[in-house]
């Protein structure tokens, strides 16, 4: 994320038919604000009803990449920062399907101006059918974060830093150096 933010700020969203209750099918939201500083949340629906988790403290940051993933295994949602999990919710049942597309940055049924969508970078989204364990989630962190080969210690680049263009909405494709990193960033999952 980029700049400070207020409000809640979609990463990826499946929504409802509608803007109303139950609001998505699933969705992982960022905010900070002074009740939810530095928040991840994860919403989705069940049999009809909605759940949400909402992650405080999380430890991500301005500026940088953040890796950020959610889970739900039928049991329990999961929220991870970086790779460590950062908070969980327990709920039953099979997630309600919604005949919706799956928007990136954006509320699906908001108008698309600056106060609904996300301010930052989004790169790697992947969705999978079942849920990642806690190991798989630390491997792909990791792998994300350390160049294939590399001595113990060492990163890939921070693409904010090292960026031909400098700007938001060229960001995905502009970062230098991929290759030191494999050309993966898997960033958000």
């Amino acid at each position: 994320p980029w700049g400070v933010f207020g409000g809640k700020r979609p990463l990826v969203v499946k929504g409802f038919a509608a803007n109303a209750s139950p609001w998505y099918q699933f969705g992982v939201l960022m905010q900070d604000t002074g009740t939810n500083p530095k928040a991840v949340s994860l919403g989705f629906t069940t049999g009809g009803t909605y759940r949400s988790l909402t992650a405080k403290n999380t430890g991500w940051t301005y500026g940088t990449w953040n890796h950020v993933v959610a889970t739900y295994d039928g049991t329990t949602g999961r929220v991870y920062v970086n790779g460590v999990q950062k908070g969980s919710v327990a709920a039953t049942g099979t997630v309600t399907a919604y005949a919706t597309p799956v928007t990136i940055g954006a509320f699906q049924h908001l108008p698309k101006t600056s106060g609904n969508l996300f301010k930052g970078g989004i790169d790697d989204v992947a969705i999978f059918d079942t849920a990642l364990s806690a190991a798989t989630i630390g491997d792909h962190y990791t792998a994300a974060t350390t160049p294939a080969g590399a001595p113990p210690g060492l990163t890939c680049p921070d693409p904010l830093t090292n960026n031909t263009l400098g700007t938001a909405a060229s960001l995905a494709g502009s970062v230098t150096d991929r290759s030191l990193c494999g050309g993966e960033d898997d960033w958000f999952e």
